[in-house]
């Protein structure tokens, strides 16, 4: 180690603990202190809150599993709360770590681990499933938002498979998601909770950003506008002191 450059020796934490967490690329946007941090143990939730505007708090963000939390799964979610707050940094749009909990043995759940989310959009007529589902709030606030990881999301009258959906009840923030998807999903369906709307399909250039309405992102990551932060910032779902 003695001989190691001081970047060199950054590149090395970063391949051991990408083999530890599978955060991959995300790990670049650390700082050198919270690698070390993590490799002595440190709880990596608490290494995610990022500084924010004057009077704000984080979003605080919970994920619930219907499917068991093997560590892969948990990795896979990890790694999405790691890339929605590196992109959402520069903004200052910050996003904290709420919970993780394991639903897959809730009897209730069985039928909606292949979520009906009818048309998905925001302010529907909520689905029976989406309805039954959004009850599990354990541990989270009025104001929280909640992630659930289902086998599947469709619309239940065409049979359409989508890989993420943001419409949720009234006073019950949160979205679903699928399995195997780029790690700014999450992202993308918290900032539909948190007020962004897709953006213009028909302009092709506009496949570099995150409300790109499928992931099919052109920038890696996906670019975010400054309006796009404003509004999240101003959204009702935003803790403010």
């Amino acid at each position: 180690m003695k001989t190691l450059t001081a970047d060199d020796m950054r590149n090395t934490m970063i391949v051991e603990i990408d083999k530890q967490t599978g955060h991959g690329k995300s790990l670049q946007a650390w700082r050198s202190i919270d690698l070390v941090r993590v490799g002595l143990g440190a709880d990596q939730s608490k290494l995610v809150s990022r500084s924010l505007p004057l009077g704000a708090q984080p979003s605080i963000v919970h994920f619930k599993s219907l499917l068991p939390m093997t560590d892969q799964r948990h990795g896979y979610l990890l790694r999405h709360l790691v890339a929605m707050c590196d992109l959402f940094v520069p903004g200052r749009a910050a996003v904290s770590l709420g919970s993780f909990q394991d639903l897959s043995g809730r009897a209730n759940l069985a039928l909606v681990k292949g979520l009906d989310v009818g048309g998905c959009t925001m302010g529907q007529v909520q689905t029976s499933d989406q309805t039954t589902l959004c009850r599990e709030r354990d541990g989270a606030a009025a104001d929280d938002i909640v992630v659930y990881l289902v086998s599947s999301l469709v619309n239940g009258s065409s049979s359409t498979t989508l890989v993420g959906c943001a419409s949720h009840p009234a006073g019950q923030p949160g979205c679903a998601i699928g399995e195997g998807v780029a790690d700014w999903l999450v992202a993308h369906e918290v900032g539909h909770v948190l007020d962004l709307a897709h953006v213009d399909s028909t302009v092709t250039s506009n496949s570099r950003f995150l409300m790109w309405p499928n992931v099919g992102w052109t920038d890696s990551p996906p670019d975010v506008s400054d309006s796009e932060f404003q509004t999240m910032i101003d959204s009702s779902l935003t803790p403010v002191v």
